[in-house]
């Protein structure tokens, strides 16, 4: 009697623990976005180039850990604001630690379908970015037009010398 209800529990931890990452973690994380300033363009990009958020910081954006199956998730976040140089980071999911349990409880059904299926394997460890965006300098023809700047003919670059007029020919 002893060796079937020992029996009959082992069964139920095998059939309990068949998928542990399923079971002990999640398959979508919250990341927070900031930025200095407030109010920057947000859009987050899979690893195939779609867009999967579109919006402006502050904001809790809910990602999944997957892309497909066992396929860890890859995500572009691009941060950007009218004046201010725009920032990109990366968000790439890892391997969740409670998918290795499946070995140790017998779980060969989770290790193979369910944990992949469900995106549990995975986990998104970077749940906080804050973007500091550096305002932009003024381009070329933005600056203004009475400033003169001289340069000896060894400072300018290549392509500019195509465009120099001769002003002044000294005769000897």
């Amino acid at each position: 009697m002893k060796k079937l209800v020992f029996l009959g529990l082992s069964f139920i931890l095998v059939v309990m623990f068949q998928s542990c990452a399923s079971i002990f973690s999640a398959s979508k994380y919250p990341v927070q976005l900031q930025s200095t300033p407030d109010r920057a363009d947000v859009v987050i990009t899979d690893r195939n180039g779609v867009s999967v958020f579109n919006g402006q910081t502050p904001a809790v954006v809910t990602l999944k850990a997957k892309s497909g199956f066992m396929k860890k998730a890859i995500y572009n976040i691009k941060f950007s604001k009218k004046g201010y140089s725009s920032k990109t980071y990366s968000i790439s999911a890892s391997l969740d630690g409670w998918y290795w349990a499946n070995l140790l409880l017998g779980g060969v059904v989770g290790m193979l379908i369910v944990d992949p299926a469900s995106g549990a394997m995975f986990q998104i460890d970077k749940n906080f970015i804050d973007a500091t965006l550096s305002k932009e300098s003024l381009s070329l023809k933005e600056k203004k037009s009475n400033e003169l700047r001289v340069y000896d003919i060894s400072e300018i670059p290549e392509e500019w010398k195509k465009h120099l007029v001769e002003i002044n020919k000294i005769n000897k």
